[in-house]
């Protein structure tokens, strides 16, 4: 029984054993470091695979104590050990083994690594820091981004819209644009705000809340612009008293009168010069030209006009009045109906809109009819002349692409006896063509006809057609794709 004890532990501790040695000189005196030259560009055991395992003395002083790696010097062959190492100095002479398991040390510095500690609230990269700065309770959790928090606030812009909204009963997390490009978590809030106080120099910040998973309801006509694209153009800061609420479609302006709205007399109103060109106009300047644009939606599902296009999951708004210490107590009411529509929007159409990261499919089929195709492309995907080109899914921020099926009837060469179709897909980045097939033969082809394939999955599908001869080539059809988003 003992003797098969034995022989297990053995087996044991050789398959745990990554490398045996003796030491080659002494190590520091506080038993932080031991040294063996033999492991410098040793065969055996990779210099890269020593930090994090485990080192266990055999002999000597320290015997029977094991410490985690933290690092290995490959030029003399010191291995630092974990915290305060040793009990004593490890001698030249010491034989050791480094063991093919984790230091429970280490794991536990890192693991407290992770959590930090009660007091962190800053760079959110700890567990106790995004628990200060990103409590999510049971009820809503909102998200205003401001142009600077290491500064005073803006009185108007910034801190009586977040204590507005306090009020109203949500959780409100100031963060500013370095903090939104960092490290974090946009898709974790019910909605965004982003105050009148973020400049244009803000906009490469919050490029990346063009796809936050979440509503979003913006303030400033210079991000709006350009990095939200709600806008065509920006404007700049009016003072007009009242807007003219021209749209009550939306939930949150049913049973709202049309006509004109006092804000007040000292509220700043941020203007737009025109709107992107799926947005709806909820409200304008009562008392302006009637292009200066003060609320606006891009709906969910419309794309945004930026490059590459970007179709947000939730509606996106720009709201020109920013000053929430001016504006009267008939907007503040109107606004607060806003906010919990864009609550509602995240929380309870969320499961009912599309499953997020499934194929969806784009229903009804999409069509095409070529009548003018020539022997050349003056231009590659996704800038391919419009006369060659049978699918353009160009490249959007988040979205896959499934080409489904693909149905040609290729009616005429023109002055010619071939039509070649070439297949791009978006690689690494790039717009390649990565098949190319001479068709001679009128009539259908189909997508697996051409190029073989049931289906072509990328994140930028473009098929497109040249004839051998002339500029009158035709085809007609019909293709199927889906999407996801990533």
């Amino acid at each position: 029984m003992s003797k098969g004890h034995a022989l297990s532990r053995d087996a044991l501790i050789r398959t745990l054993t990554a490398y045996r040695g003796i030491t080659t000189e002494h190590g520091e005196g506080d038993g932080t470091t031991l040294v063996d030259s033999n492991l410098k560009d040793n065969a055996l055991i990779a210099p890269t695979s020593i930090p994090e395992k485990t080192i266990l003395i055999m002999t000597g002083d320290a015997r029977g104590e094991d410490k985690g790696a933290t690092d290995f010097d490959n030029s003399d062959g010191k291995i630092t050990l974990q915290g305060n190492g040793f009990s004593h100095q490890i001698k030249a002479g010491t034989i050791f083994r480094i063991l093919n398991i984790s230091s429970i040390e280490i794991d536990v510095a890192n693991i407290n690594t992770n959590i930090g500690t009660p007091t962190d609230n800053a760079d959110l990269a700890t567990l106790f820091a995004r628990a200060n700065k990103i409590v999510l309770p049971t009820h809503a959790h909102v998200l205003l981004v401001v142009h600077d928090t290491s500064v005073a606030l803006d009185a108007d812009l910034d801190e009586a819209l977040r204590d507005w909204m306090l009020d109203l009963g949500y959780e409100v997390t100031v963060a500013d644009p370095a903090d939104v490009a960092a490290d974090l978590d946009v898709d974790a809030f019910d909605f965004i705000v982003i105050s009148g106080s973020c400049l244009v120099g803000d906009a490469g910040n919050l490029a990346n809340l063009r796809t936050a998973d979440a509503p979003l309801l913006c303030h400033s006509a210079a991000i709006a612009e350009s990095a939200l694209f709600l806008g065509a153009a920006a404007g700049s800061e009016a003072a007009q008293t009242q807007i003219e609420i021209i749209n009550n479609s939306p939930a949150w302006l049913i049973e709202q009168a049309l006509g004109d709205l006092t804000v007040t007399a000292l509220a700043a109103i941020q203007t737009l010069e025109t709107e992107a060109a799926n947005a709806i106009v909820i409200g304008e300047e009562a008392t302006g030209t009637g292009t200066d644009l003060v609320i606006i939606k891009l709906p969910q599902g419309e794309q945004d006009d930026g490059d590459p296009t970007y179709a947000p999951f939730y509606d996106r708004y720009f709201n020109g009045v920013a000053d929430y210490t001016n504006a009267n107590a008939v907007w503040k009411a109107l606004m607060a109906g806003f906010l919990h529509h864009m609550l509602h929007e995240k929380r309870f159409g969320e499961g009912t809109v599309q499953l997020k990261r499934s194929y969806q499919e784009k229903i009804p089929d999409s069509d095409f009819s070529l009548a003018a195709i020539d022997t050349a492309l003056t231009a590659n995907p996704p800038s391919a002349d419009a006369a060659n080109s049978i699918v353009d899914l160009d490249q959007r921020v988040n979205l896959s692409y499934v080409l489904r099926s693909l149905w040609v009837n290729v009616t005429s060469f023109g002055d010619g006896t071939q039509m070649t179709f070439q297949l791009w897909v978006l690689l690494n980045g790039s717009v390649v063509s990565v098949d190319s097939v001479v068709v001679s033969a009128l009539g259908i082809q189909n997508l697996m006809d051409i190029f073989g394939l049931q289906e072509v999955h990328a994140d930028g599908i473009w098929i497109t057609a040249i004839v051998d001869v002339g500029s009158t080539g035709a085809c007609s059809g019909t293709y199927r794709y889906a999407e996801a988003r990533k």
